[in-house]
């Protein structure tokens, strides 16, 4: 039985003014989304103290050679041999130097598009191999979300400044001054300011010991001294 012209009528009324409701109501929210999320990327400076550095672009198939100062973007990936030693400079002012042996990517550093967003800043590293001592800069009008990531953990830094070493093994974070949390945010440990401690490949941090490292064996002489 066909349906009426009036039913017809009714049911495309209704069908326009929930659609007209969800038009008005839609696009104000999805402006405000884009107003509050939108970000811009922020190169990072590479400078050169000794030796050649090399960065690989993110896509790209040979790394080229730094012998000065460059902006970095986020995606490449600083690479540095037995000879190399440089810095990186960051738009919140934020700092790290970088030493021999290292690998290490800048995958985010950006900053909120518009200033009603109440966003942090985000600076995100991932340290493949190395050592990296990292400056985290005091907030200005906004707050930093400085991360580093490596093969054992997740590592969120707070204002201060922090010794991080990654070997195959393990990961090694001193804290310099600051507060650094390791792991998720369904699973953090609290590194303190004047300790360090270990992560292994369970991602188990070990309990924290002093920042500073006894780098000479039987100091005190209380083991009998071995024959040469």
């Amino acid at each position: 039985m066909q349906n009426k012209p009036e039913r017809v009528a009714w049911t495309v009324l209704w069908a326009a003014f929930i659609t007209f409701c969800l038009i008005i109501t839609g696009i104000p929210l999805g402006i405000r989304y884009y107003l509050l999320n939108a970000t811009i990327e922020q190169d990072t400076q590479l400078q050169r103290i000794e030796g050649t550095i090399l960065v690989q672009e993110a896509g790209g198939e040979t790394p080229t050679g730094v012998t000065g100062t460059t902006l970095l973007p986020p995606g490449e990936e600083v690479i540095l041999d037995a000879t190399s030693r440089g810095t990186l400079d960051f738009f919140d002012r934020s700092h790290i130097t970088v030493y021999s042996n290292t690998n290490v990517e800048l995958v985010e550093a950006e900053t909120p598009r518009y200033d009603v967003s109440e966003q942090p800043n985000r600076i995100v590293l991932r340290l493949r191999v190395g050592l990296i001592r990292v400056g985290v800069a005091l907030p200005a009008e906004r707050e930093t979300d400085f991360q580093v990531i490596t093969p054992h953990t997740s590592i969120s830094l707070e204002e201060g400044s922090y010794r991080i070493e990654v070997t195959n093994e393990t990961t090694q974070i001193t804290v310099v001054r600051g507060e650094a949390a390791l792991g998720s945010e369904l699973s953090t440990d609290i590194v303190r300011q004047g300790t360090r401690t270990k992560i292994d490949l369970t991602g188990m941090p070990a309990d924290p010991l002093p920042a500073a490292e006894n780098l000479i064996e039987n100091g005190d002489f209380q083991e009998p001294l071995g024959t040469s």
